[in-house]
């Protein structure tokens, strides 16, 4: 990947395919928030593994928002959305 620069944000939904992206975005400095519109960003497996990642991502600070739903996203120069 070749970054010209670094985005000052991004955000993603569908977390069990863009979980590299969230952790690599987060380790370079990156504001990064995941949204999830269903009750746990892994509406698909156990309720346990969901809540222990989203402690995890938590504390590496990545803002996970589950529940959320998301009227409008746009990109902009700096941020990726």
């Amino acid at each position: 990947m070749n970054l010209a620069k670094q985005p000052s944000a991004w955000r993603s939904s569908a977390p069990a395919r863009s979980a590299p992206n969230l952790r690599f975005y987060n380790a370079i400095g990156t504001q990064v928030t995941l949204i999830e519109m269903l009750d746990n960003i892994l509406p698909i497996e156990d309720t346990d593994v969901s809540t222990m990642l989203s402690r995890i991502f938590d504390k590496r600070g990545i803002d996970v928002r589950a529940k959320t739903k998301t009227k409008k996203s746009k990109k902009s120069a700096t941020a990726c959305a």
